[in-house]
């Protein structure tokens, strides 16, 4: 789960850099705020492709995957974040 949490690590950065409060993205979701707290404080998180294109969408962003033959060591995914300011 070390990719999960990556990622949802990530995305809660991007949340804070932009000064978005956890219940004002849990409301651009239709989401509850213990729901988002959770996703981004617990070690056991599992969270849906559509629950990460949501949180994506929210957060105004999107996401370039790339597939490719992986090299030696590598993890099955790893996360750049790339934000310029606007």
């Amino acid at each position: 789960m070390a990719a999960e949490l990556q990622l949802m690590h990530a995305l809660d950065e991007i949340r804070k850099q932009e000064k978005i409060t956890k219940e004002a993205l849990a409301a651009r979701m239709g989401r509850k705020r213990e729901v988002i707290s959770r996703l981004f404080s617990d070690d056991e998180i599992n969270p849906t492709l559509d629950t990460v294109i949501e949180m994506l969408s929210a957060l105004q962003l999107t996401a370039d995957i790339t597939l490719r033959r992986s090299k030696e060591g590598e993890g099955p995914i790893r996360v750049i974040t790339e934000l310029t300011s606007s």
